[in-house]
């Protein structure tokens, strides 16, 4: 496996071909990557950008146990799980750590759960945008995974866009 950390001294651990700012993952939730050998700025990213916190934990999770935590990615938006892919495959260490993308029952269960407590937040009368924004998030992740046809898929996703 490719993936190592570095004397202490040095800001960066080496996760496969990129350089992990050490720091600021741990203690400020952003993640800033470079690559490993130049230590240069990658261009398809933005120098450094706050992330979730259920994505801090996946990316320290990978640092500290060469592994992806399978109850973690049950957390995930369906935005930090693309963000994710994304740099592990860029860093060349997903076929190493094993990973796909999660399609079990429970993680769909999860979700639909979620969605259900949403609901009656929203029949309580809680209309935040992040509430609808989760939710659409939610079906994006249930229709990724197969399990909202493209009908039920476009139809909700057309009434929580025009609330």
């Amino acid at each position: 496996m490719n993936i190592e950390a570095t004397d202490n001294k040095d800001k960066y651990t080496k996760m496969g071909g990129y350089a992990i700012h050490k720091h600021k993952l741990y203690y400020k939730c952003i993640l800033h990557l470079k690559y490993w050998r130049s230590r240069g700025m990658i261009n398809s990213m933005k120098k450094a950008f706050p992330i979730s916190f259920a994505l801090q934990q996946i990316l320290i999770y990978i640092l500290e146990n060469n592994s992806i935590d399978v109850d973690l990615l049950a957390e995930l938006s369906f935005s930090d799980t693309i963000l994710m892919e994304t740099v592990l495959h860029k860093a060349k260490i997903i076929e190493n750590l094993g990973y796909k993308r999660p399609k079990s029952v429970i993680i769909i269960e999860q979700i639909r759960h979620r969605l259900f407590i949403l609901q009656g937040s929203i029949d309580a009368g809680n209309e935040g945008r992040e509430i609808y924004k989760e939710c659409l998030d939610l079906i994006e992740k249930l229709h990724t995974m197969d399990n909202l046809s493209n009908f039920d898929y476009f139809a909700l996703k057309k009434v929580l866009k025009s609330v």
